[in-house]
């Protein structure tokens, strides 16, 4: 079962490391007939020699990579995984999934203003039941890997949970005609077959199956964005001024925390001058206001640029320095002085993405200074 007794991330390290032969065999067994953990082996061990990796630090996954029988297809295997490469989301593509522990593949189903869909991919189409659909190695987008797709699960997400571009295994226009045939009945088009019969919920189809579903259903509720920005609006939060007059906030205060002028702190309290964004910035990290200009909802702008997959690899690694859980950095990020100064410059969605990629590498120099 993917959701029961999965090993720790400790244990898959030692695992690689053979440090405890007794649960590194047992952990073995469970990786052999475990999705999610045979996906995970790429986290827990980036720096481990049995991994390969490439110069980004883009991990190739070990159970993929040695599917290759006798060492063959290895190099399309490596370049497939390890290219680096992210695209904008279409219809057709295999992408790689991945939000806080749960990590599967997908073939992008539908892309409707900005609104995605996958349908969840698998390896073990051993375990494929009648809702699924078969891929034979020859149109599985170069992998040379048979694989099973599952229509009959199709689950919208959020963009931000896409990780890594595998590869194309439908043009969009043939997947939207495979999407439509598979719901209406009519004849693919393509030489995709259904798995075998399910012997019931208990069998080890249905069991995977209810287990995809678990999967699936994780990663369509992914969420950062917390739900009272949707409900809020920027001009109905109160001025800096009026948020430290409720929360009692003094000049003398304002100028102790913030290591400012105290004429500086006596303006900023009486509404007399604007606060920087990075006065903001300290401000809420100091007494966690929300003021207008900074925390309550980011513009979409912001929000489109968090979201790009291209953002990914960025938030990820300053998370990790950082010591932050992803979706903690994402909101940090929407209310720092980079989502002000977005806001106030009237940045593009481009501009704002550019804005946030050079946010994102001054704190990862930031933190690697500072260990040095």
């Amino acid at each position: 079962m993917l959701f029961e007794q999965h090993p720790l991330d400790l244990d898959l390290v030692s695992f690689f490391d053979q440090r405890n032969e007794g649960k590194s065999e047992s952990v073995g067994i469970h990786v052999r007939n475990c999705e999610i953990c045979t996906i995970r082996l790429h986290r827990v061990a980036p720096n481990n020699s049995n991994l390969l990796q490439s110069k980004d630090d883009a991990v190739v996954v070990k159970s993929l990579v040695s599917i290759a029988l006798d060492g063959k297809n290895l190099h399309s295997l490596v370049s497939l995984f390890n290219g680096g490469r992210v695209l904008d989301p279409q219809p057709g593509q295999l992408w790689r999934l991945h939000w806080e522990d749960v990590t599967h593949l997908a073939l992008i189903a539908s892309t409707v203003h900005g609104n995605l869909t996958f349908w969840p991919v698998t390896l073990d189409v051993q375990l494929a039941d009648e809702s699924a659909l078969l891929v034979p190695a020859s149109e599985s987008g170069g992998m040379e890997l048979e694989l099973a797709v599952w229509p009959a699960l199709e689950t919208g997400i959020g963009s931000y949970v896409l990780e890594r571009y595998i590869t194309n295994m439908l043009p969009p226009e043939r997947l939207r005609h495979l999407r439509r045939a598979y719901r209406t009945g009519d004849e693919l088009p393509v030489r995709w077959m259904p798995g075998m019969l399910a012997a019931g919920p208990e069998s080890p189809r249905g069991a995977f199956r209810a287990d995809l579903i678990q999967v699936a259903g994780s990663l369509g509720e992914a969420r950062w964005e917390p739900e009272d920005w949707a409900e809020s609006e920027i001009s109905n939060l109160p001025s800096l001024a009026e948020a430290l007059s409720a929360a009692g906030i003094s000049a003398t205060r304002l100028s102790d925390e913030l290591g400012i002028i105290p004429r500086r702190a006596i303006s900023l309290c009486r509404g007399l001058a604007e606060p920087t964004p990075q006065e903001l910035d300290r401000l809420h990290g100091a007494f966690g206001l929300s003021t207008s200009g900074q925390v309550g909802t980011p513009s979409r702008d912001v929000i489109a640029a968090l979201d790009d997959p291209n953002s990914r690899d960025l938030i990820l690694r300053a998370a990790a320095v950082e010591g932050k859980s992803e979706i903690s950095l994402r909101r940090d990020l929407a209310q720092s002085h980079f989502a002000l100064a977005s806001r106030k410059s009237g940045a593009s969605e481009n501009s704002a993405f550019e804005m946030l990629a050079t946010e994102l590498r001054k704190r990862i120099a930031a933190s690697r200074e500072s260990e040095s």
